[in-house]
């Protein structure tokens, strides 16, 4: 038998490429299960919220509060959502933006995984979301803010695309003003893309190719790519009139996304002007590193986790823009709290082959 040497990440590829969605989703906690542990372990009651598409919402934090990000967790569109979601934004962004005197909500959205639903049934539920808190809550929509992680940041601009560009496909997206901001967190803008990014990171990144064409294409279920489903396809011209006052996006330079994120804010940017979007670029951090550090134990902040609170706590009611002195756009961070790869991918590894959960 020959002897085959295969890299740690090459090992998690192999793993994932066996296991479909719903093996995957078999060994992975409901998402509103978490959201009770976690109101539980905070002594809080539950908030959840059933929508007319089906899907359930919860609540972190005073459904009244002065803003409301919903958010659209990551996963490739196969994975539920994590407890590290509530850890990073219910136990260390919220009580960071409660010093600072801002008054934030979150309402998570627990939509469809595939392959019980493919495109478009997920953006049509982010966009019940929407309709839930700007129609029946009767919020503003400068009030209102959007978030995702990787594929529920894709999610968050197909959201943005039928506001701008109503699609056939989708339902009405309706707003009485702009946005008051996107948070995105290396938002899966291509699917399958191979810039110098995914040649360099390849060992680097929780993410691998493979996995993520697999998913990509299980997502689309056969039906084309677009901007309402692959927000990179789009060009410049696309965003012109985007119904935003102001994006705030991270990544890490050691993901495969790196690239395809630094296009995608480049269009944006050349669309509506540098000040529409404040990019932060963490040096030695891999995908969505705010969320899989503390998936993988480890509690110690990171790079684009600072700047995605920086730069929530620096929102204001009335402000044309969320304006962050310390998240300079196109800045590059290197904080000196830098991955070790090494032991990161030998964790991530562990833990996926140990653990009754994923990180994905």
């Amino acid at each position: 038998m020959a002897n085959v040497n295969l890299s740690l990440l090459e090992k998690l590829d192999l793993m994932l490429d066996r296991y479909n969605a719903r093996q995957l989703q078999y060994t992975t906690p409901v998402f509103s299960k978490l959201y009770d542990q976690w109101c539980a372990k905070n002594k809080v009651t539950p908030n959840k919220v059933r929508l007319n598409t089906g899907t359930e919402a919860f609540w972190v934090g005073d459904p009244q509060a002065e803003f409301v990000v919903i958010y659209f967790h990551g996963g490739g569109f196969s994975i539920e959502g994590g407890d590290e979601q509530f850890q990073f934004w219910g136990d260390d962004v919220l009580p960071d933006l409660k010093a600072a005197g801002k008054s934030v909500a979150f309402l998570f959205l627990q939509y469809t995984l595939v392959p019980h639903g493919t495109y478009p049934v997920q953006v049509t539920e982010a966009i019940e979301a929407v309709r839930y808190v700007t129609q029946d809550l009767k919020r503003s929509a400068d009030t209102i803010l959007l978030g995702g992680d990787s594929a529920g940041g894709n999610m968050a601009l197909a959201v943005v695309s039928q506001a701008l560009h109503p699609s056939p496909d989708l339902p009405k997206v309706t707003l009485d003003k702009p946005l008051k901001g996107l948070v995105l967190v290396a938002p899966w803008v291509r699917f399958v893309y191979h810039t110098a990014s995914v040649a360099e990171n390849k060992y680097k990144d929780i993410v691998t190719a493979n996995v993520a064409e697999v998913w990509s294409s299980t997502y689309l279920a056969g039906k084309a790519t677009s901007p309402y489903n692959e927000p990179g396809t789009a060009d410049a011209s696309w965003w012109v009139d985007a119904p935003v006052e102001h994006i705030v996006c991270v990544a890490g330079r050691d993901e495969l996304l790196h690239d395809a994120v630094t296009e995608w804010v480049a269009k944006y940017k050349e669309a509506k002007g540098a000040d529409s979007i404040t990019f932060v670029v963490a040096e030695h951090e891999v995908h969505i590193a705010p969320l899989i550090e503390l998936k993988l134990g480890d509690k110690t902040p990171t790079q684009q986790g600072e700047a995605l609170k920086s730069c929530l706590a620096s929102m204001d009611k009335g402000k044309a823009r969320i304006h962050v002195p310390v998240c300079l756009s196109e800045q590059k961070l290197d904080l000196k709290f830098a991955t070790n790869n090494n032991a990161f991918l030998y964790s991530a590894f562990t833990f996926f082959f140990y653990s009754t959960s994923t990180f994905f």
